[in-house]
């Protein structure tokens, strides 16, 4: 592995699918991070598919749509490469240069081959296997099944030539079958996500929801769960924050 001058910035290239001007948690997490590594003067860079206006308005450089000559070149120059999704291609190629790999899992695809832990008629309660999983992207209609049935086995297998492999909840720690797994929590800012100073007495609970209103973020599985909550005669109130396509059934 190539050691590391403490004098000289840490160059890094972070990939993730997308990126900006594509929107989502993955992509926002991305940009954060770019831009701490940045301001600490490490040099970063990011490389997407997301195609986007060349004069990116970011601190750090992003490449988009790279050939495969001009990622492999991007590996060369970069001393550690952080994957967000998975590439095949700069995975071999960072592998091949003797990189240092960090893998952050933000999905679910370790333990299922959609990487939402939902079937077509609600939450999936099973464990990964060939036959349930097999009906479960039939049923709705999964192009490339023989593919996605493969995915958590090779996360499992990949997961090996990873230095690190990230997990972003302690669900994905105990559950994902990955070697050299440690968890670190997306951050949150605290200058504007704080606990409020509630009465200790108060059992009512109170709910936030913030996300895009997709069927993937599971804010069905979290009203599903709220109702065996008031059926239990649990008291709580919940915000939705969000819109999306799902906004009207939910």
């Amino acid at each position: 592995m190539p050691v590391r001058d403490r004098g000289r910035p840490l160059r890094i290239l972070i990939y993730n699918e997308r990126f900006a001007p594509s929107v989502g948690g993955v992509e926002t997490l991305v940009a954060l991070l770019a831009g701490y590594f940045h301001d600490r003067d490490e040099q970063v860079v990011v490389v997407t598919e997301t195609s986007g206006d060349e004069t990116d308005a970011f601190a750090f450089r992003v490449v988009r749509r790279p050939s495969h000559r001009e990622l492999r070149q991007l590996v060369r120059e970069s001393e550690l490469v952080h994957l967000h999704s998975f590439h095949a291609r700069l995975l071999a190629a960072a592998k091949l240069k003797r990189r240092r790999v960090v893998y952050t899992y933000h999905d679910l695809t370790p333990i299922c081959p959609n990487g939402t832990k939902l079937e077509p008629s609600g939450p999936c309660l099973h464990r990964a296997g060939p036959l349930v999983c097999h009906r479960c992207l039939r049923e709705g209609g999964a192009d490339r099944r023989g593919r996605k049935l493969l995915r958590p086995i090779v996360k499992s297998v990949l997961s090996v030539f990873m230095d690190a492999n990230v997990c972003v909840s302690g669900f994905a720690l105990r559950r994902y079958p990955l070697w050299r797994k440690q968890l670190i929590a997306s951050g949150i800012d605290t200058t504007l996500f704080r606990p409020s100073r509630s009465d200790p007495s108060d059992e009512q609970q109170r709910i936030v929801f913030v996300g895009r209103l997709l069927r993937e973020k599971g804010c069905e599985v979290l009203l599903r769960a709220l109702r065996l909550c008031s059926d239990k005669g649990v008291p709580f109130d919940l915000d939705i924050v969000g819109s999306g396509p799902e906004r009207a059934d939910l």
